[in-house]
């Protein structure tokens, strides 16, 4: 697949998952980012709070089994490390899934992984994580119209 269209894919994820947000919380603003501020995707404020969010989503795990967390690009850190979002959101499989960004890293120390490289011509480093390990991870986002944005 081409930049141009794994973005498009990118885009479609953050824009359900908006729809998701619009759905389930009291919305007074949604903010998409789309490239102005890279640390957060999309930005969020009820009545009662503000919340940002930074979406991914896997587009190989339903052939692997498996899902990665970018950590470092050119030797720098990068991805969970360097976001400014609250929230890391994955959609996995088809399925959504959150967790508060500084709970997430210190979850990962516990659970096995390995590191790689790939995309950006290797430059990008990342944990290869079976599937099994999201509900270690995270918190799964149930899409039955229940509230799960002031618990998650």
């Amino acid at each position: 697949m081409s930049f141009v269209s794994d973005l498009a894919i990118w885009e479609a994820c953050q824009i359900e998952f908006a729809k998701l947000l619009l759905s389930t919380e009291k919305v007074i603003t949604l903010e998409i980012a789309q490239w102005k501020f890279k640390l957060w995707d999309i930005k969020i404020t009820t009545p009662e709070w503000e919340k940002t969010y930074e979406i991914k989503k896997d587009l190989k795990a339903q052939d692997t089994w498996n899902y990665v967390i970018e950590t470092r690009c050119s030797w720098k850190a990068s991805g969970i490390y360097t976001s400014v979002a609250d929230y890391i959101v994955y959609n996995v499989k088809w399925e959504w899934w959150v967790q508060e960004r500084g709970e997430l890293i210190l979850r990962l120390m516990d659970v096995e992984k390995r590191t790689t490289k790939w995309g950006d011509w290797f430059r990008a480093e990342m944990y290869v994580l079976k599937c099994e390990t999201l509900p270690i991870l995270f918190n799964k986002i149930e899409t039955n119209g229940q509230t799960w944005g002031e618990n998650s």
